[in-house]
C-alpha cells in the first residue's frame, strides 16, 4: 500500500491557498499603506514643527522676510529625506513636498503633502502650516486651499 496525496487533493489544497490569498491580499495592502501613511505623517509633523521653530527664532529679527519654498525644501525638507533613506534599504514610498500661495514668503499660508511613490497607494497626505493633517484619496486635493481640503468629500481630518 503507498502513502501520499492524490492530485485532487493537491489542487484542492492549492485552491483553497490561493482563494485564502486572494482574500487577504488587500487587507495586507491597507495595511501596509497605513503603516507607511503614519510614517509619512511622521515627517511632515516633524518638518512643520522645525519650520514653525525657526519662524519662532525669527520674530525679532527686523530684516526678517520669512522663509522661502527654497528655503524650507533645502533646510527641512530634504535633509529629512536623506537622513531617512541613508538609514533604510527600502525605497521611498511617498514625495514629500511643499506648496505655497506665494513662492517668496512662505513663512505663513503654506501646506505640506506626502504624495505616494508606490503604484496601489491611494492615499496622500496633506498638512497646513497649523498642523492640521487631512488624509485625502484624491491626488489633485495637493494643490488645493485649506478650504477645499475641509469642504472635499475626498478627504478627512486626523
Amino acid at each position: 500500500m503507498m502513502a501520499g496525496f492524490t492530485l485532487v487533493e493537491l489542487l484542492t489544497t492549492i485552491i483553497i491557498i490561493g482563494v485564502l490569498a486572494g482574500i487577504a491580499w488587500p487587507s495586507y495592502s491597507r495595511y501596509v499603506e497605513k503603516g507607511d501613511l503614519a510614517e509619512a505623517k511622521t515627517i511632515l509633523i516633524t518638518v512643520n514643527q522645525e519650520i514653525l521653530n525657526q519662524k519662532v527664532a525669527q520674530l525679532g529679527d527686523v530684516n526678517n522676510t520669512g522663509l522661502s519654498k527654497d528655503d524650507i525644501e533645502t533646510k527641512y525638507i530634504q535633509p529629512k529625506i536623506s537622513s531617512i533613506q541613508q538609514s533604510s534599504s527600502v525605497p521611498p514610498k511617498y514625495t514629500i513636498g511643499i506648496a505655497c500661495d506665494n513662492d517668496e514668503a512662505c513663512s505663513s499660508n503654506y501646506h505640506l503633502y506626502a504624495k505616494p511613490e508606490r503604484s496601489g497607494y491611494r492615499k496622500n497626505l496633506w498638512m497646513n502650516d497649523l498642523g492640521e493633517a487631512y488624509t485625502c484619496t484624491d491626488t489633485d486635493t495637493i494643490a488645493a486651499s485649506i478650504s477645499t481640503i475641509k469642504n472635499s468629500d475626498k478627504c478627512e481630518r486626523g
